[in-house]
């Protein structure tokens, strides 16, 4: 498979203090269903969003028909996060 379209579709800043640190993210503003949607979750801003191989955590999910993804993320300390999402199409 070739990699056709990298596209960074939202950057956010999300502050966790939940008592059992699990965050879910909702993601349905897919230009399309093809490919899928990597989360690279920083807990700093040292290489965000570029460099990946800082990133503390990566989600990589196939998108859902509908359009739709959902990244269930467990076990976060409580800190202050930022999300990088890629939506990865490839040639059919």
């Amino acid at each position: 498979m070739k990699i056709m379209l990298i596209q960074f579709l939202i950057l956010m800043s999300i502050q966790l203090n939940a008592q059992n640190n699990s965050l879910t993210i909702h993601v349905d503003a897919l230009k399309n269903s093809n490919g899928q949607v990597i989360m690279d979750i920083f807990n700093n801003e040292k290489g965000y969003p570029m460099k990946t191989e800082n990133a503390i955590l990566r989600k990589k999910l196939t998108i859902h028909e509908d359009g739709k993804v959902v990244f269930c993320i467990e076990g976060l300390e409580n800190g202050e996060y930022t999300f990088a999402r890629i939506h990865v199409q490839y040639d059919r």
